[in-house]
């Protein structure tokens, strides 16, 4: 039933002229609405409650659920935008970006790799990667507000950030650098001097500021994180980052590579669910040195059991198995997968 629902979902927008790529892979809710001449990449899952402007780009992988999209925003590739989240016209977000209960002034940008919640951000505001904004200090809460772009706030977060040199210059603006979660005094750039950029963007705000020189740039972890966790590509790192950034050798056990089903596994194996989090559906793959019973359990965070399979007997070999939810809540599930006397589990989340 639900295939089917999607079906007439994709039928219906594609009329009314959205433009997809991949189609089959993109997921809707039955309240979704969407404006004109939006373009929706593959693996796009767009959960309840989501108004989609005119003009808007959403690219592959990213994830929207009860939120506002005005006209002329870009989002993606895999992004997130949390409820109660307003993007408004001509704003951006951009890769590995999550954004919740917030609202994202005109043209602004949020580009990469940052964390943006609770928060009301101005117009033409530029949050640099690896930034961060939360409601929660440890005693209180609060909402954080960022002013618009002309009332002189940039937010940068070296060492490098996302403003140019150029950029710096021509604003004639205060800039507000962030490093390490701390925020660090004004900059008057009337005059700015490249010394001072130049050591801000080789060496982040230590080198500028003459305090201890920072050991590892940032974008070398998630560098590591996309290689040796997700097992992307170098290529595709690149393409993320815009650069070539050194791992860093965080993980010391290296993933499994099931790209190759023609090796025979040596031990048993299961991989991560795809897609992640999921709606209809998702995939899970495992492996086995030889033949066994399988079963497949899958519990709440309570540990209640919510659903238990015998596949029955399966030779040696890769196999996968299809998670259709049934009356599910929304949120996330252990899934634990028992073969030749072991078990494995992973984490799924599953968007209603």
């Amino acid at each position: 039933m639900e295939v089917l629902n999607q079906k007439k979902l994709r039928e219906k927008f594609i009329k009314s002229g959205v433009k997809m790529i991949g189609p089959e892979t993109i997921f809707f809710s039955k309240d979704t609405k969407i404006g004109n001449n939006v373009i929706i990449e593959p693996y796009v899952v767009i959960g309840s409650k989501v108004k989609i402007g005119n003009n808007v780009i959403i690219k592959s992988f990213s994830h929207l659920e009860s939120c506002k999209i005005e006209n002329k925003v870009e989002i993606g590739p895999y992004a997130r935008i949390r409820p109660n989240t307003i993007l408004k016209e001509g704003s951006k977000v951009g890769n590995f970006v999550e954004i919740k209960k917030s609202t994202l002034g005109n043209k602004s940008k949020v580009n990469h790799l940052s964390y943006v919640g609770d928060a009301l951000i101005g117009k033409s505001v530029n949050i640099g990667a690896g930034t961060i904004t939360c409601n929660y200090d440890g005693v209180k809460k609060n909402k954080t507000k960022i002013k618009n772009f002309y009332e002189n706030i940039v937010i940068g977060s070296g060492p490098g950030g996302s403003i140019t040199a150029n950029e710096l210059i021509k604003s004639n603006k205060e800039v507000l650098l962030m490093e390490k979660g701390n925020w660090f005094k004004h900059f008057n750039l009337k005059h700015p001097g490249e010394e001072l950029f130049s050591k801000w963007k080789h060496g982040g705000l230590a080198a500028a500021l003459g305090n201890v020189k920072i050991q590892y740039d940032y974008r070398q972890i998630y560098s590591s994180i996309m290689k040796d966790w997700f097992e992307l590509p170098e290529i595709t790192a690149k393409e993320v980052l815009g650069d070539d950034y050194t791992p860093l050798d965080l993980i010391k056990e290296p993933s499994l590579n099931i790209s190759d089903d023609i090796q025979m596994p040596s031990s048993f194996e299961l991989s991560p669910a795809y897609p992640n989090p999921f709606n209809p559906s998702c995939l899970v793959k495992y492996r086995l040195p030889k033949g066994s019973d399988v079963t497949i359990s899958i519990y709440n965070l309570n540990g209640k059991e919510i659903l238990r399979e015998q596949l029955g007997y399966k030779n040696r070999g890769s196999h996968q198995y299809t998670v259709l939810p049934n009356n599910w809540a929304g949120g996330t599930y252990l899934i634990n997968v028992k073969a030749l006397g072991s078990s494995k589990t992973h984490k799924i989340t599953y968007l209603k």
